[in-house]
């Protein structure tokens, strides 16, 4: 049986935050957003029938008609939902009429798409500020958008020079406050009839309050639709950006190891890392995380993860180093963690980084479609303890693509045959955290340095890995 199907009816005033939502939503989980005006004029580029009569319609100065614009979501919503679990709507319906046509198209063509409509609720002069801070580049090959407003992330860095292509920035006509006021006057007429439909055939309307930030309406959106805990399938496109990101972290680690010699202190680790990264064209993901000052993680001997790679830190003959670097390439992440001796080790030492590697490679064989997501943890902890080392209870590893942290967590001990199921897809950041002694750890007064509680040594290892119809596919090891 397959997965039910989303569709996603955005219904709220210009500037109440729909396009980032969508942005959000689309970065986030795969899905795609209509259009109209887009859809509208591909069909006038390839001339197809509908494309015609709307180039008609337009060339005879009148407004395409409502039968015309819901046959064409009808023909783009039964290609779409064969590709992607949920669409978003912004823009359509605009009216009854399409309303009724398109709630018809559900019940006969798609009964078993699920429909959600979310009104988001803002401040007319909310609207108003935020619109009259809008400014566009003018050059019609960019139309980059920024604002004026002081607690906006989108403030142009060069006055009123464009950042991407040095255009000028302008503000369009329509985005003058009486101008806007306007355009909420005419909305507030339409969408009211609009929304007394869909409370008449019994459809809820969710509300989002849109006078929060982008990110806090995602986290509202999530809650309101249960998506908290939703784990994303990647793409093929996002699986080969993916695959470039670990490809090229594993030639980096390849070259590190002979690097890591006594007398090398983790600071200047850090800054190799920092140019390799840039020679790859990677971007680090852990710079700039929650003020995190550095492209890497080195944690050293009874250090666990997280370790702050500082200048005083300075390796040494016998020391157990574990470097974590997480990366990523056009927007989509692998994240990977290596444990390197300096010069010749302790045999228990040795011992104990084959062991987690050992346990990495048990866990990964069991990412398998069908599998359930605690058959990796519990393999992992069956291959640690069976060597009489200990688990880390309180780290764990992750899932990963167009963010560093996504659902799921992937603990490293438990009972298998618990959690989601594995589908093809999904990628996940699978990595061992193991100590010689008991597993209770603390965080340093640095904020981020992980330490055993009893000080003994532990190792970490990590690789990024996908999903697919046979065996996992490893994205942080080179294939050849």
């Amino acid at each position: 049986m397959n997965p039910p199907k989303d569709v996603f009816v955005f219904i709220g005033p210009p500037g109440s935050g729909k396009g980032s939502l969508s942005k959000l939503c689309t970065e986030r989980y795969n899905w795609v957003q209509l259009s109209t005006g887009n859809l509208c004029r591909k069909h006038i580029a390839e001339q197809t029938e509908i494309g015609k009569e709307i180039a008609l319609a337009i060339n005879s100065g009148k407004l395409v008609s409502d039968s015309l614009i819901t046959e064409m979501v009808e023909e783009w919503l039964d290609e779409q939902l064969e590709k992607v679990s949920a669409v978003i709507l912004d823009g359509f319906p605009r009216a009854v009429a399409q309303a009724q046509a398109f709630d018809k198209i559900l019940k006969d063509r798609f009964p078993e798409v699920r429909l959600h409509v979310l009104k988001f609720t803002i401040g007319d002069e909310k609207v108003v500020n935020r619109l009259s801070g809008r400014l566009i580049c003018k050059n019609s090959n960019c139309q980059a958008v920024y604002s004026t407003l002081a607690d906006s992330a989108f403030k142009p860095k060069s006055g009123m020079k464009c950042d991407a292509c040095e255009g000028a920035l302008i503000q369009r006509a329509d985005d003058e406050a009486q101008a806007v006021r306007e355009r909420l006057g005419i909305y507030h007429k339409h969408t009211q009839d609009l929304l007394n439909f869909y409370k008449n055939i019994g459809q809820p309307i969710l509300e989002l309050n849109a006078e929060v930030s982008s990110n806090e309406v995602f986290e509202d959106f999530k809650k309101l639709v249960g998506l908290n805990g939703m784990i994303t399938i990647k793409n093929k496109h996002s699986i080969f950006k993916m695959e470039t990101a670990g490809r090229l972290l594993s030639e980096m680690f390849d070259a590190m190891g002979p690097l890591i010699q006594p007398g090398m202190s983790a600071l200047e680790l850090d800054s190799w890392i920092a140019q390799e990264l840039k020679k790859r064209d990677l971007v680090s993901k852990t710079k700039g995380y929650h003020t995190y000052k550095h492209v890497s993680c080195i944690s050293v001997n009874d250090e666990v993860v997280h370790g702050v790679p500082m200048a005083t830190k300075i390796f040494k003959k016998g020391d157990l180093v574990k470097v974590d670097v997480c990366a990523a390439w056009r927007g989509y992440c692998a994240d990977m963690a290596r444990a390197f001796f300096v010069g010749p080790v302790d045999a228990k030492i040795k011992k104990l980084a084959d062991v987690a590697e050992q346990a990495l490679y048990k866990g990964i064989a069991k990412a398998l479609p069908g599998n359930h997501l605690s058959d990796i943890s519990a393999e992992i902890q069956a291959e640690v303890e069976a060597h009489g080392f200990s688990v880390i209870r309180d780290f764990a590893g992750h899932g990963i693509g167009k963010n560093m942290h996504e659902d799921p967590e992937v603990l490293n001990y438990g009972k298998p045959g618990m959690g989601p199921i594995l589908k093809p897809g999904m990628a996940l950041a699978i990595e061992p955290m193991i100590t010689m002694g008991h597993y209770d750890v603390y965080i340093t007064e640095d904020g981020w340095t992980v330490k055993t509680m009893d000080k003994s040594l532990a190792a970490h290892v990590e690789d990024t890995i996908v999903i697919t119809e046979g065996e996992p596919k490893i994205l942080t090891r080179i294939h050849k």
